[in-house]
């Protein structure tokens, strides 16, 4: 059941890589190159998609990460490090999210910001949408190390 646990962690998690790393190649250098009035209208269309879609593969992510440290072997010295470095990069992730995406999107879906604060909104959004990738790249890593035991 342990292995089960884990590969379906892996799996979300390499979804959860895959989709946002289309979300930075693709999505945020095309509202880099729009006006802010086509950036506005862009975004109440596809936020609410954007936010259909990652919710429940996030919150997959999350479940099955925590799934996969509690069914661990915690008498594993080795593997309790592991744990500890994963909740921690979890614990991290979720902040990043409400303190940073949450407001962003929110001031892009209702379009309440300066026209001129969009370039500096988008920058900001785009450094640490990197750092949430690089995140779960070392999370997808831990877990893969988990499993191996």
């Amino acid at each position: 059941m342990e292995e089960l646990i884990s590969s379906v962690s892996i799996i979300n998690l390499i979804l959860l890589i895959s989709a946002h790393l289309f979300e930075s190649i693709v999505l945020v250098p095309h509202w880099k190159s729009i006006s802010v009035a086509d950036f506005i209208d862009h975004y109440k269309g596809i936020g609410p998609r954007l936010t259909a879609f990652f919710t429940p593969i996030t919150i997959a992510f999350i479940l099955s990460i925590l799934a996969s440290v509690v069914s661990s072997d915690k008498n594993n010295p080795f593997q309790n490090e592991i744990i500890l470095l994963i909740t921690t990069l979890i614990f991290l992730y979720l902040i990043i999210y409400y303190k940073i995406f949450k407001r962003l999107n929110s001031e892009f879906y209702r379009g309440q910001f300066k026209p001129t604060e969009l370039q500096g909104k988008l920058n900001k959004w785009e450094r640490w949408h990197s750092f949430r990738v690089i995140n779960e790249v070392i999370i997808l890593c831990l877990l893969i190390l988990l499993t191996r035991g």
